[in-house]
Order: structure tokens, then sequence, then C-alpha cells
């Protein structure tokens, strides 16, 4: 019987120890992005480049044309990233004809999906140089 406990005690120290290391089980999420941006814009073919925080992700080259959110996964009209729970900024831009940006914010709960659709008619435009 000793045996037992004494091995219970130690497998139940290196299940456990292992626990604050690997963030990625419990404190995570995901964002997905997507537009009508490309169906709406007249500009010609473009990527819509997408930046958390300042650090770009991915870019959208279509426009999502489903009625219902999308799946949370990467695609020509998604972009997909993981993250650790919180708050984050983001930016998209496109740079064509009518170039412009979008910013906003987002938040990342766990084992999530948080879906930021942006949309044409909130772009903030600005000159080409």
């Amino acid at each position: 019987m000793r045996k037992i406990v004494v091995s219970g005690i130690i497998c139940l120290f290196f299940f456990c120890s292992g626990c604050d290391k690997d963030e990625s089980i419990f404190n995570r999420g995901s964002v997905v992005f997507y537009s009508d941006a490309h169906a709406l814009l007249n500009c010609g073919p473009f990527d819509m480049d997408i930046f958390i925080d300042d650090n770009k992700i991915g870019s959208l080259s279509d426009s999502y044309d489903g009625k219902d959110d999308p799946q949370c996964k990467n695609s020509s009209s998604t972009v997909k990233h993981k993250l650790k729970i919180g708050i984050y900024e983001y930016r998209a831009t496109i740079d064509c004809s009518e170039s412009g940006e979008w910013n906003g914010t987002f938040t990342i709960g766990a084992d999530s999906c948080t879906h930021v659709f942006i949309d044409a008619q909130d772009i903030n435009y600005y000159e080409n140089n």
C-alpha cells in the first residue's frame, strides 16, 4: 500500500511540475479576422494586411461572403491567430487607389474564438504618397 501512495505522489509531482510552464492549454484563445472590403471597394485586387499590437499576422486577399460568422481557421478570406487571454489592439491596412486603415480592439477569452469583422464602410482613408 505504501508503494502505491509513494508512486501516486511521485506521478502527481511530475504531472503538476509542468502546469505553470504550459500556458497554452488553458490561457489561450483565437481571433479570426474577416472583411467585405474586397467586394465593396473599387480599387482592383489588393491584400488587406492585419496587425495585432503593430505585428503583422497575415493578409486577407478576398472578401468573406458567408451570411454567418466564419469558421475559426485561415483561408483567403480569413486570418486566424492564437493569443494569450487579454485585450489587444488591431489595425488593418490596404494600399490601392482607395488606401486606408481600420483600428480597433478585441478581447481573447480562454479556449474561445473571437470574430473581428472589418467593415468596408468604416475605412479611414489616407492619401498615397
